[in-house]
């Protein structure tokens, strides 16, 4: 592992160089752009004093001088016509292949960028050189357009950002992911091509030096000029909006860019052993040819001489008029195939080349009802979806460019989820044959596969596994589903490509058809022991998320929520049953006794790293036990650790008690997922209390209310109220709203709630201030473990700043967790209080929580809760 992480710090520390010098660049577009402006003005005008007519200047190639008979002129055009035809069809299919991509502006930027590098800087360059710009031309676009997907890259990173500030930090990322690559693609090829500059052909040598020096040339603009500009047109286009709307809006792309462009460490090093194989062989060329350049260039002389005479000879004797259609017929025929060749691809570009782009969207239209029914829906979900779009377009006009789909999911590729109707069914017998001969049925089509399910060679539920592709076992589920219980209609709203599946089957869902998107809100900042939390909630409730914003307001105003975690440990009660009384009673006595509860605590212990027996609680019912165990779990929520353990215990009793019948793991006495008052009495999972004092001028100004008003309805409602209803820890205003929201944002299982959202809210007057204070006994949460490991919930633990297992102190990430989730309930009941005192319920919800948007009333006069609410925003 060590020799590991050691190989990658190089790697590392590359990336956060290019990373800085992309964010440099993006942070002060107009400096880079006027330095290398500068830049080029100076090469531009560095020999402006230089004697045009002089040849053998300091800055002239080696070999410009102009040398043709009639032989090398003939293969000379030959071989010119041939790199620059090469040229204009690599830059036809990199261009169509920018076409295929959603959004026009990748384009747009791409054009702009080979455009304006290829044709001035290179030009720039080459002037310097005092080299022949019309032979090089088509030379430094096929180069430049090497590095096209590069540019065209960069500028997918720049456009999924919402604001100025990200397109910043998404060329930073682009550059730290893309730089290194492209810096030592540059040194090989750079490297590699040079080796034609010792062949000895002049004009192989000069065509090598121009190639060279277009890519030192188009390096360093991509990696200057190139991001400072992108910047600038993006923020151009904004108008200046720090918030402006993103102009792709799909940030997926980014997830998707990084997984396809990780840096290999194996082709790294080839390259880098290339590249010095490479400069091996240029220090031994150029030290055995030092000897020769004497000899060779008085050789070089005597031939120019000879070949200057003999042209201005031929020139001068052969004026006549058919020679001189002939000439013109040889030196003009490589720009009359370059001429041809340009037509023939303007015209397949504007009349056939949008069949392809026809095609794509019918596979597009067709892609979801492939894969929600069989044969026999395909028609009709063709039509909604057609029917969706038509809708859609007519009802209103989209403010940005976005993907037009009934669904809208990740692009995924299309081989995944849409197959060919034309594709021969073979046989039943050779389908089986296939199957069993590989284990698997990768390679059969999707009705082959269904032929199997239906004949009970394939199950259902193991499609995934059987296809080794789980979106597309899902996919065929589906197929399944709608064909069996006419659910097609239904299916068509449901998503379900481009989700992470391998991360759910064998953990978190069986017989998986789909994910139900939960809106994600954020309330904060909410200061809980001195450090500033923006708290993530999943809920469909309008209102739940504003109100307890509006809490975590009031109570950041008063300088925060002090919390505790005051006991720890998750239960597991099985019932076990004994021959008698007699037995049952002397087996609880036994039990009782600490000697004999190290022996268990040995054996529960023994099962796991983490779980750690703390207490027994033994009751007895007749002829049989139940016996609680709690345990300590770590940051794991902890319940299979505790059927483990438990599981192990009960062994160990057995040996002493052979009489003894486990009759289930679980007897109820835990108790999970189900109101009880042992929960509420003796805790489970973290025992958990917050406080917080409100200066009376925050409740006023803040809360709307008054502290006495506060103190009197808390009384009144969660005390008196919850006796009379006969609630067991149910002493709180909503603390289960609370609860559920952040249980579903960070991964927890939402049925446990039950237990979790026992709470009692306290308020008392303090002075002129309110004291108010959440006692909450049994929050059964973790890090670890369950849906925490989804990528949507642990980028919410992320947000807290408690994803995963705490490496150093066991345990110490779900307590911080189950502290904020107290903080948080104590924000939500202090809000809603305050509202139900200043009757503003009501009316906050009729205007922000109703099933359909009320548009008639967007105009009229806002209620006091939603000013209350725009005002703790603000």
């Amino acid at each position: 592992m060590e020799s590991m992480e050691s190989r990658n710090q190089p790697i590392d520390m590359f990336d956060n160089i290019f990373g800085g010098i992309g964010k440099g660049c993006a942070s002060h577009p107009w400096e880079v752009i006027v330095g290398v402006l500068t830049v080029t003005a100076c090469m531009l005008t560095i020999d402006k004093t230089a004697d045009p007519s002089l040849s053998d200047g300091p800055n002239s190639l080696p070999h410009s001088t102009k040398i043709v008979d009639d032989e090398s002129h003939a293969i000379d055009v030959i071989f010119m016509t041939l790199i620059r035809c090469i040229a204009v069809l690599y830059c036809y299919y990199q261009f169509n292949n920018l076409r295929q991509l959603d959004s026009k502006y990748v384009l747009g930027i791409a054009a702009m960028f080979t455009v304006f590098s290829s044709f001035v800087f290179s030009t720039i360059v080459i002037h310097y050189l005092n080299g022949d710009l019309k032979d090089a031309m088509f030379l430094f676009l096929l180069v430049l357009l090497v590095n096209l997907k590069k540019a065209s890259l960069l500028a997918q990173f720049a456009l999924s950002g919402c604001s100025q500030t990200e397109v910043i930090n998404n060329i930073s990322k682009g550059m730290s992911l893309l730089g290194p690559s492209f810096s030592l693609d540059s040194i090989v090829c750079s490297l590699v091509i040079s080796v034609g500059m010792l062949s000895g052909v002049q004009r192989l040598e000069t065509l090598c030096m121009f190639t060279c020096m277009s890519f030192i040339v188009n390096y360093v603009v991509i990696m200057s000029f190139y991001p400072a500009c992108l910047s600038l047109v993006l923020d151009l286009l904004r108008g200046g909006d720090e918030n402006g709307m993103p102009f792709s809006g799909d940030r997926s792309q980014i997830t998707a860019i990084c997984n396809d462009h990780k840096t290999d460490p194996i082709t790294q090093r080839v390259k880098v052993i290339m590249s010095v194989g490479v400069m091996i062989v240029h220090a031994q060329s150029r030290w055995a040819l030092s000897g020769m350049e004497t000899e060779t260039d008085n050789m070089l002389g005597i031939q120019v001489t000879k070949f200057a005479v003999y042209n201005e000879t031929e020139e001068n004797t052969h004026r006549s008029v058919h020679n001189s259609i002939v000439h013109w017929m040889a030196s003009g025929a490589d720009h009359i195939v370059i001429l041809i060749l340009l037509l023939s691809m303007i015209v397949w570009f504007w009349f056939f080349g949008d069949r392809d782009d026809i095609a794509h969207t019918l596979a597009q239209v067709n892609k979801q009802s492939v894969n929600t029914s069989g044969n026999s829906v395909h028609a009709l979900e063709t039509q909604k979806n057609i029917q969706h779009r038509e809708s859609q377009t007519d009802n209103r006009k989209p403010s940005v460019y976005t993907s037009n789909k009934m669904v809208q999911t990740e692009n995924v590729d299309s081989s995944i989820v849409l197959e060919d109707n034309n594709v021969e069914i073979r046989t039943f017998d050779e389908c089986l044959d296939v199957y069993k001969t590989q284990k698997s049925a990768e390679q059969l089509n999707d009705e082959e596969v269904l032929m199997l399910v239906k004949s009970n060679h394939i199950k259902p539920y193991m499609l995934e596994k059987c296809v080794n592709n789980p979106e597309r076992g899902v996919g065929l589920r589906r197929k399944i589903i709608a064909a069996e219980s006419n659910l097609a209609e239904a299916l068509i709203q449901l998503p379900y490509i481009g989700y992470d599946y391998s991360k759910v089957l064998g953990t978190n869902c069986e017989n998986v058809i789909g994910y139900v998107a939960v809106p994600v809100g954020v309330a904060g900042p909410l200061l809980v022991d001195d450090v500033f939390y923006q708290v993530p909630m999943a809920t469909t409730e309008g209102c739940l998320v504003a109100s307890t914003n509006r809490g975590c307001r009031a109570l950041t105003l008063c300088g925060g929520v002090i919390t505790r975690v005051v006991d720890d440990g998750m239960t597991r009660g099985p019932v076990v049953r004994f021959s008698s009384v007699t037995t049952a009673s002397e087996a609880k006595i036994w039990m009782d006794n600490p000697e004999n509860f190290k022996i268990i605590k040995s054996a529960f212990d023994s099962t796991s790293r983490f779980a750690r027996l703390t207490k027994l609680l033994v009751r007895i019912a007749g002829r049989h036990l139940f016996i609680r165990f709690t345990a300590s779990t770590g940051d794991a929520m902890g319940m299979n650790m505790l059927s483990k353990g438990t599981e192990k215990s009960l062994k160990i009793i057995g040996e002493y008690f052979p009489d003894m019948e486990v009759l289930s793991l679980s007897g109820n006495f835990c108790s999970d997922k189900k109101p009880a008052a042992v929960n509420w009495i003796e805790g489970r999972g973290k025992y958990v209390v917050s406080e917080a004092i409100v200066p009376a001028k925050v409740v006023t100004e803040v809360l709307k209310t008054t502290v006495a008003a506060l103190v009197d309805v808390n009384i009144s409602k969660n005390l008196m109220g919850s006796a009379i209803a006969g609630s067991i820890g149910g002493n709180n205003a909503h603390a289960a709203n609370v609860v559920t929201a952040v249980y579903i944002a960070t991964g927890q299982d939402p049925a446990q709630n039950v237990a979790s959202s026992n709470c009692m809210t306290l308020m008392e007057a303090f002075g002129d201030d309110l004291y108010v204070s959440c006692t909450m006994p049994s929050v059964e949460i973790g890090t670890v473990g369950g849906g925490t490991s989804l990528p949507g919930q642990s980028a919410c633990l992320e947000m807290l700043g408690v994803r995963g297992a705490n490496s150093q102190s066991p345990g110490a990430n779900a307590k911080r967790l189950a502290r904020i989730l107290c903080a948080t309930v104590l924000a939500g009941e202090l809000s809603l209080m305050s509202a139900l005192t200043a009757g503003h319920l009501v009316k906050s919800h009729m205007t922000h929580n109703r099933s359909a948007p009320s548009i008639q009333n967007l105009d009229s006069e806002p209620c006091e809760s939603t000013r209350q609410i725009k005002h703790c925003v603000s």
